[in-house]
């Protein structure tokens, strides 16, 4: 998981006083995400077969020239392709707002892809095992962000907002603490419910 980084929240805000969480998640291997993980794995696969038949086909000084790109071309695909196939989102509550960060591989690092006001928020709710998730599946929902680790996590919540003018929804898996401070600031809108965290 991407490490915490708190000099990132100089600009955005300090989180010295008591209404301050934060959760990172990584991203579970479903849909396109397991598709690109077996299309990284079959291309590693492909790679290191041709270079063994190619070793052993060849024979000679190319041995050694063999294994080495053999061993370096292997880390350098997985290199590149780690920011395809390992995404982490990060959210703070950070001076009122609900701030969300992007990582892919571990290495490459997005600040603020979404910033919500939690008093603007019209429903805080669970999503799953819930009789408001219609509310975040209502066809007048433009933007649907889902920065959590899986729909099917038991832990994943919803928070309706107005974005630019249109109704937008973004998932999230919540802690007991992040709730308690979206209870504090937006009573009228949340459901609580026990989290495992």
């Amino acid at each position: 998981m991407a490490q915490k980084n708190s000099d990132i929240y100089a600009s955005r805000g300090t989180h010295e006083s008591g209404n301050f969480a934060e959760l990172t998640v990584e991203q579970k291997p479903v849909g396109k995400a397991k598709l690109k993980r077996i299309l990284r794995t079959l291309i590693k696969v492909v790679w290191i077969l041709g270079m063994l038949f190619a070793i052993f086909s060849v024979g000679g000084i190319f041995i050694f020239v063999g294994a080495l790109l053999l061993a370096t071309g292997t880390w350098f695909i997985s290199y590149i392709t780690t920011p395809l196939v390992m995404t982490e989102y990060r959210y703070s509550i950070l001076s009122g707002d609900l701030c969300f960060d992007k990582f892919s591989g571990g290495r490459y690092y997005k600040e603020d892809i979404l910033r919500v006001k939690i008093a603007d928020m019209s429903v805080i709710a669970p999503y799953n095992d819930s009789d408001k998730r219609e509310l975040a599946e209502a066809p007048d929902i433009v933007n649907r962000y889902e920065y959590c680790s899986d729909m099917e996590e038991p832990d994943l919540y919803f928070a309706i907002f107005e974005q630019n003018g249109q109704k937008s929804v973004v998932f999230f898996d919540a802690t007991q603490k992040a709730l308690k401070i979206m209870k504090f600031l937006n009573k009228d809108a949340i459901t609580m419910r026990d989290v495992r965290r």
